[in-house]
């Protein structure tokens, strides 16, 4: 289970495979090596095609390790992903919907990530987008929205994609954003795939 629970990190990095990958972490789990970071790596496999199941795997992987942050980070992630066909259709009546639970869900998870350390600019940037969802049945959830695109953009998010994201476009003639989706894009670069967790690390 072991030595499976690393070909599917492997592969996961090397790209191009996400199906081996995900058999390989189930085969890992099935085997007896069911840590938190293969839990939190087959919910990340799964996020695309498989939502519900993806959302098991993380919610298992936090049981696990209640401090382990890319699963709170993979968890919001999925609430941004199942998000991706609706910023337009978010109406001010929604509060009580399903939809925007949903939505403090995911800011909550991500949140949690930033509380646990080293935040990246990935996990700032999903921050944001569930933010600026939220903003549009709360106001009060602009204020955070506007300050994560900052610290996404100060960990090496380019500020030129911004004015094309459909989440943020509310906002596209506001000052404030377009000072800074119009900021220099920073040095850094930001970390790949910072939503995996070596299940082998010693």
């Amino acid at each position: 289970g072991r030595n499976k629970a690393a070909l599917g990190y492997c592969l996961n990095h090397t790209g191009g495979r996400p199906e081996s990958a995900r058999e390989y972490n189930e085969q890992a789990i099935k085997s007896g090596f069911a840590t938190a970071a293969v839990y939190n790596n087959l919910g990340f496999n799964l996020l695309q095609r498989h939502p519900i199941d993806a959302k098991k795997a993380l919610d298992r992987a936090i049981e696990l390790d209640p401090k382990l942050q890319a699963a709170y980070h993979n968890r919001a992630h999925l609430v941004r992903s199942s998000a991706l066909s609706k910023p337009g259709q978010v109406k001010l009546t929604a509060k009580d919907d399903g939809f925007y639970r949903g939505l403090k869900d995911g800011i909550a998870d991500a949140q949690k990530a930033i509380d646990l350390g080293s935040p990246s600019a990935e996990l700032y940037f999903d921050a944001a987008c569930l933010c600026a969802l939220a903003a549009r049945v709360e106001p009060r959830w602009a204020e955070p929205a506007l300050q994560f695109l900052t610290d996404a953009v100060r960990q090496g998010y380019d500020p030129s994609h911004l004015e094309s994201e459909a989440f943020f476009a509310p906002w596209w003639n506001q000052p404030a954003f377009k000072k800074l989706a119009q900021s220099d894009r920073p040095q850094q670069t930001p970390p790949r795939l910072p939503r995996l967790v070596d299940p082998v690390q010693e």
